[in-house]
């Protein structure tokens, strides 16, 4: 009967490995594909921060040159100010695609640690219930001096 119950056991284990590794790999995908969605969302917005670059710029050196003060230090400070606003928004953009390229690692992380994790419990559960229990408790009298 005891054969049975360890066979058992083992074919639950089994499966239960398989099924951690599966849920891994899905989150893997998954991981993935959110990581390129968030990559294009960047690249949209960085070309849309450049593109407003420009036009802002353009206004700029039209307004100058109706006015007659093209090539002035005033239309200059304005388009590098441009230039300026245009560098840290895509610095922003960047440094916010590298956190979320972090922490769809550690969600990756945490993931195959919680699936390690319970398959240590399951491992345990059947040593426990395969009469491994008696052995536990006389190697902690042992230890403790119970």
């Amino acid at each position: 009967m005891s054969l049975i119950l360890g066979a058992i056991a083992v074919a639950g284990l089994a499966i239960s490995a398989k099924q951690g590794s599966r849920s891994e790999k899905s989150l893997r995908s998954a991981n993935r594909i959110r990581q390129v969605q968030s990559d294009v969302a960047t690249m949209q917005e960085r070309r849309n921060q450049i593109r407003e670059a420009r036009i802002r710029r353009g206004q700029i050196l039209a307004a100058a040159g109706a006015s007659g003060v093209s090539q002035s230090s005033s239309e200059m400070g304005a388009v590098s100010s441009i230039q300026s606003q245009l560098a840290s928004n895509v610095g922003f953009l960047q440094g916010t695609r590298q956190r979320s390229n972090l922490i769809s690692m550690y969600n990756q992380r945490s993931a195959s640690s919680q699936s390690r994790q319970q398959m240590a419990g399951t491992v345990t559960n059947l040593a426990l219930t395969s009469g491994g229990s008696a052995g536990i408790q006389s190697g902690a009298k042992s230890l403790f001096g119970g």
